[in-house]
């Protein structure tokens, strides 16, 4: 862990700190204005997932996952991302759940619950989909109801259009603006798949 921190450390800022600050609401009174940012970019990012995330125990990601510095929550979330697949589904939601409440900007959500949750529904019923997001899509925290709603998309790909309609009809008339975001998204991406 302690060389793999050092890793990150050693990269200077990249680009336009300030903007990335910005757009991830790192700023005084934003959503996001309790982390800290050190300028990485995703494609470094993305490099580092590749090599590490197969290599990387449980007790890693989570340390990971808790850190105030919002890349290293970034890197945990597509390095799980990155690692679910069918075999280890339930391993990584129970690392997702049990860290929940570090996974919360759009970037965390967005890279790493598509496939590491929804992916992995896609053998069940409608009804037992419906269930286990609307675990998420009820709950009080926004980023919580993101994670149920940006599951949906592997889903919508595969034309599921009944159960992402319904849990989309559930968090309609939500008032923040990024859910709403979430919820577009997610009709637009049925639509490519069966546009009638």
């Amino acid at each position: 862990s302690y060389l793999f921190k050092l890793k990150f450390i050693a990269v200077p800022p990249e680009g336009d700190i300030n903007f990335q600050k910005r757009t991830l609401q790192i700023v005084p009174g934003g959503y996001g204005e309790n982390d800290i940012l050190l300028g990485i970019k995703v494609p470094r990012l993305r490099k580092i997932e590749k090599v590490w995330y197969n290599t990387l125990s449980r007790a890693n990601f989570e340390w990971l996952l808790r850190s105030p510095i919002h890349e290293y929550r970034a890197i945990s979330g597509y390095m799980l991302a990155h690692k679910a697949n069918k075999k280890n589904a339930k391993e990584i939601k129970d690392i997702i759940d049990n860290n929940i409440e570090y996974i919360n900007n759009w970037d965390l959500t967005d890279t790493l619950v598509p496939k590491a949750i929804g992916k992995q529904l896609l053998d069940e019923t409608d009804n037992n989909i419906y269930k286990t997001l609307r675990h998420y899509t009820k709950n009080e925290n926004i980023w919580i109801r993101r994670i149920g709603i940006v599951s949906l998309m592997y889903l919508a790909k595969e034309a599921r259009k009944e159960v992402v309609f319904k849990v989309i009809d559930d968090n309609f008339f939500d008032t923040f603006h990024l859910t709403q975001k979430a919820n577009g998204w997610m009709l637009r991406e049925l639509y490519k798949t069966c546009p009638k």
